[in-house]
């Protein structure tokens, strides 16, 4: 967990506990959080313990959910898990709020996912194959496939449309997905969306039109012309009476249903619009640009009321707001999934696996010994040093063969002797003889500056998580 420092504004990181009515951060919690289980990264002010660890100059992009780019996001109705996919060949789900990993399915390069009303069920186009696989959570086991690798499953519960990589649309059943009906249009079909009564479905393809069907009367009741190059994404509000469209031409427009009438036409966006989501009251509109920036929008009147920055410059693939509406949720280029508190816009979390955030040479820790030397938790040990803190080896695994140790577990000796392949989780080790410890209670380290007197100056690349 991450958090403003109040002193400095410098990031600390905590782990995170939930109890009846809040959450609490404390380092403890999070050394049980990283290793291959995931984590969170916390940006907001939260009760936290004294027992914390500073992180100085953190870059969030270090932060990976994933090896590729990040295509696909979904939020399931209960609001207490996340679906992510990629185009590095995986979809993950993670659980909120802790952001614990708690599933990886194997797959090809992944561009749509669906869940089902009642979160038993997650569809996963692959676009590499240009197949839907419908996963059955409970056991997780494949419940099979269907052609397409764009997917929507219906409010009711009762149909599945997915896009093959030609001009059809596939209606199938959701129960032992038997086909319902193939719609052969002129253009290939780029996105589709049903409306939240299940009577209409949308969808826009290469003619840069937008069609209203409807599934009742097996007909078109509208064709929506605007955007000048095609449609990128479609989103029904809450109510069904306005569908949200994006473009390629950098717009988005919002239309009247199901009169089919232009009620806005939002300009802001500097590159393509590649998302658009209501939040669940339908006042607000959320959208992820490849002009790095996600906004947000008042609904009808189309204010733009926030601007979101992404500081690694890489395009916003998909946004998704969380079902009470206080959470935005974004992914994109970058391979990292934020989330940020709403109205306000401050940021609160970056999800994480800590087994594909790679290594980084971004920040050097400069030590002129021998004295007293404070590093982020998983700093790797200079020469000649070691750990203060109350620590014992443990034998979890981490990238690359190196051992760790565990802090607020065990109490050693001052000054305990730990090899040099290890990383010490703690966030004060000694470096020389004229250190010295002066105790430990109530959970803070205790130490003396010691003095220094010039010598070896030693430069250790660091990174974080371990």
């Amino acid at each position: 967990m991450k958090t403003p420092n109040k002193k400095n504004g410098e990031a600390e990181i905590y782990g995170i506990k939930k109890t009846r009515d809040k959450l609490i951060f404390t380092r403890k919690e999070f050394l049980g959080a990283i290793g291959t289980i995931g984590a969170v990264l916390s940006l907001k002010p939260v009760e936290a313990l004294a027992d914390k660890i500073e992180v100085k100059g953190l870059d969030l992009s270090v932060f990976k959910a994933h090896n590729n780019e990040v295509t696909a996001l979904k939020v399931r109705a209960d609001g207490e898990i996340i679906a992510s996919g990629s185009s590095d060949g995986t979809a993950k789900l993670w659980s909120l709020p802790d952001g614990k990993l708690l599933k990886t399915f194997p797959c090809g390069s992944v561009d749509d996912l669906s869940f089902s009303p009642d979160g038993k069920i997650l569809a996963i186009g692959y676009r590499n194959i240009n197949q839907t696989e419908f996963w059955y959570l409970p056991t997780g086991k494949s419940l099979g496939r269907v052609m397409g690798h764009k997917v929507r499953i219906s409010p009711d519960s009762k149909m599945v449309a997915t896009l093959p990589l030609n001009n059809t649309i596939r209606l199938t059943s959701l129960t032992g997905l038997k086909p319902l009906k193939t719609l052969s249009l002129k253009d290939k079909i780029e996105v589709v969306c049903f409306s939240p009564d299940s009577k209409l479905l949308a969808w826009s393809g290469m003619d840069h039109q937008i069609t209203l069907w409807s599934l009742h009367e097996d007909k078109v009741l509208k064709m929506l012309a605007g955007h000048r190059e095609k449609a990128t994404d479609l989103c029904f509000r809450s109510d069904g009476k306005i569908l949200a469209s994006a473009g390629e031409d950098k717009t988005i427009m919002l239309w009247s249903v199901p009169e089919g009438t232009l009620i806005k036409t939002l300009e802001g966006h500097t590159q393509t619009v590649n998302s658009v989501c209501f939040n669940p009251g339908g006042n607000w509109l959320a959208s992820g640009s490849s002009d790095n920036t996600v906004k947000i929008w008042s609904v009808p009147e189309g204010s733009d009321l926030l601007t979101l920055k992404i500081e690694t410059n890489e395009d916003v693939n998909v946004v998704c707001f969380t079902p009470d509406g206080q959470t935005l949720v974004a992914g994109g280029a970058d391979k990292t999934i934020r989330l940020w508190t709403m109205p306000e816009g401050d940021p609160c979390f970056v999800i994480f696996d800590p087994s594909v955030t790679e290594k980084t040479d971004a920040m050097q820790v400069k030590q002129m010994g021998p004295g007293v030397l404070t590093l982020p938790c998983g700093s790797p040990i200079p020469p000649g040093a070691t750990c203060i803190c109350d620590c014992i080896a443990d034998s979890r695994s981490y990238p690359g063969t190196e051992m760790v140790c565990t802090c607020n577990t065990i109490t050693l000796p001052a000054g305990a002797a730990l090899s040099g392949t290890m990383i010490c989780i703690c966030n004060t080790i000694t470096i020389g003889s004229s250190s010295t410890y002066s105790g430990y209670h109530g959970g803070t380290t205790y130490y003396n500056p010691g003095t220094y007197y010039g010598g070896t100056t030693y430069y250790r690349t660091y990174w974080y998580p371990n």
